[in-house]
């Protein structure tokens, strides 16, 4: 994970990157389920981050990501498991 997230369209334009990469970055929703094991700094002011996943992510938080995605994206259809 990136903070700011990199994308390589212009900003905005990959939300289905970003969205996750801040929640894992933040720590919450989706994010929460994983230990941050190390930091960098990469070029100019962006910082990686490597993580593991501490546990299983849980159906409310991807309810969440899910829900999420449909505000920035009204088309989009839910996976189906």
């Amino acid at each position: 994970m990136t903070d700011p997230p990199v994308t390589h369209l212009q900003p905005g334009a990959q939300l289905c990157v970003s969205i996750p990469d801040q929640y894992i970055v933040e720590g919450k929703g989706i994010g929460a389920a994983y230990r941050r094991i190390a930091a960098y700094q990469l070029s100019g002011d962006v910082k990686g981050y490597l993580y593991e996943q501490a546990r299983p992510i849980g159906k409310t938080e991807i309810d969440d990501l899910y829900n999420e995605f449909r505000k920035k994206y009204p088309g989009w259809a839910t996976p189906e498991w």
